[in-house]
């Protein structure tokens, strides 16, 4: 049996597929299982697939789209790896990125998710961009990339615990993943994509999992999901953003906790309505999401906060611990 399994999950992601795969072929490690799930492209991303497929490949074909979320379910759901490494197909890892990984995740079986320093560029050794290294927990409960847009010889970047990791390219232990799934999968399948990775972060969180980021492990990660980028961004895309930042905050804080930053969580929430009201009135409707599905949120929150080990003070703990507020 594999020790690793690479889940993929595409969607017309002839652009960038080729050089994703061949990061991963160019590993120093190969004890690992590379499975594409293709989201029903209209591209030519499932024959570029096929050009590299061995042994160690399995191609899934879609008739739907799943949405990252959906995807990486099904994968997840048909493996039984001891770990799984999600990648994100627009994601180049330098060759030891998996070596160093799972080294450190062998030497403390507490750690549930590590994540790799993500760089946007390198044009070269003292210019390099970085897109995030892991993530933080801000009082307004949103979650926000670690030394973004930073030059990478600005920061010191040591291994350490972090409060969540992003989707891009995170490192599960199946242990953790099967300890925080709610109804049988580890994402849930109506965020179809984006913020999923906050409602991870949460909920290994609730369950005493560690996140680890590790300087160690580098991948470059042109993020296209940004603030200067939203007009190019779908409104369908935008949307499931929007609904799904209201069910990750209603399903896993204390409401003590959102009453002590009630100021920050309801100007946030202010701001992303008078956004959406005055530029993107057509994704308006993760309104009525919430209140159409407010029953179901309820009933999520109660099944993670019921197997919660962690009290409130510790998640503002989380908030305020320096290292978190880089």
């Amino acid at each position: 049996m594999y020790k690793l399994v690479i889940s993929i999950v595409t969607y017309n992601s002839a652009r960038v597929i080729e050089k994703c795969i061949s990061s991963i072929l160019s590993q120093n490690y190969n004890n690992y299982k590379i499975v594409v799930f293709d989201n029903n492209s209209s591209d030519n991303t499932y024959e570029l697939i096929e050009r590299f497929k061995d042994s160690r490949f399995e191609l899934i074909k879609s008739d739907i789209n799943l949405g990252y979320c959906g995807g990486h379910n099904f994968v997840i759901n048909n493996t039984s790896s001891e770990y799984i490494l999600l990648v994100n197909p627009d994601v180049i890892m330098l060759p030891n990125y998996i070596h160093n990984a799972l080294n450190i995740m062998d030497q403390d079986s507490s750690i549930g998710t590590l994540c790799g320093l993500l760089l946007q560029n390198c044009i070269n050794d003292t210019h390099c961009i970085i897109d995030g290294a892991g993530l933080n927990l801000n009082k307004d409960r949103t979650f926000s990339l670690r030394y973004h847009n930073r030059e990478l010889g600005e920061v010191d970047l040591y291994t350490e615990e972090v409060a969540g990791a992003d989707g891009a390219l995170p490192l599960y232990r199946r242990k953790m993943i099967e300890d925080i799934k709610i109804n049988g999968n580890f994402f849930d399948s109506s965020f179809f994509m984006h913020k999923e990775d906050w409602d991870v972060s949460w909920r290994s969180i609730h369950r005493g999992w560690k996140t680890v980021f590790a300087p160690q492990c580098i991948a470059i990660h042109p993020r296209t999901f940004r603030k200067d980028n939203r007009e190019n961004i779908d409104d369908y895309l935008k949307y499931h953003s929007k609904k799904n930042e209201l069910v990750v905050l209603f399903s896993n804080e204390y409401f003590v906790n959102i009453l002590l930053d009630i100021v920050f969580i309801v100007c946030r929430m202010f701001q992303t309505l008078l956004y959406t009201i005055i530029f993107e009135p057509r994704t308006i409707r993760y309104i009525n999401y919430i209140i159409k599905n407010i029953h179901y949120v309820y009933k999520r929150r109660k099944i993670i906060l019921r197997r919660s080990i962690q009290k409130p003070t510790l998640i503002r703990e989380i908030i305020f611990r320096k290292k978190y507020n880089n």
